[in-house]
Parts: structure tokens; sequence; C-alpha cells
């Protein structure tokens, strides 16, 4: 069962909605925001990055500001500024 807030029971949830074509990328982005909230960087920015090939432009603000995060917590200042940009241009309350 997926509980709000545990992000290890909810990686399932989100892998199968994603294989059985449930809201995608939506699934993608909740994905990505478990993996980011487990320490797992690389996989939130490639979820976060499959959430903006396939999302609107609010999925897209939700995940160009995920992946920012991860980026910078893996050190990559440079991907983390311009994710965090294209994020405020499809959204400018993020991070407020």
């Amino acid at each position: 069962m997926c509980m709000k807030g545990d992000y290890v029971s909810a990686l399932p949830c989100f892998d199968k909605a994603i294989r059985i074509g449930v809201n995608i990328s939506a699934a993608y982005l909740y994905c990505g925001d478990a993996y980011l909230n487990t320490g797992n960087f690389d996989k939130a920015i490639t979820d976060c990055t499959h959430a903006i090939r396939l999302g609107d432009d609010e999925t897209s603000a939700q995940a160009y500001y995920r992946r920012a995060v991860a980026c910078e917590r893996k050190g990559d200042e440079e991907q983390s500024h311009a994710d965090l940009v294209r994020a405020k241009q499809l959204d400018p309350t993020l991070g407020e």
C-alpha cells in the first residue's frame, strides 16, 4: 500500500502506474520526487527528465524544479541553475 510520505513504499506504486500508462508524466514526476527524497539523485534526474519530456507546462515546471534540486545535491551547479531558471519561466511561484 502506498502511504503519503513513505517514499520507499511509493516507488513500486509509481512504477506500476508508468507500466500501465496511467498519467505517465505525473507518475514520472512523483517517482522522481520519491527518488530525490530517498537520496537516489541519478534516478531522480532520469525520472524528472521523462516527466519534462512527456508533461504539460505545470508538470514540467515541477519536474525542472525537482531536477534542479537533484543536480544541486549531486554538485552540478550549472545544470541546477539552468533547470531552476526554466522552472521559474514555466511557473514563477516555484521555490517560494
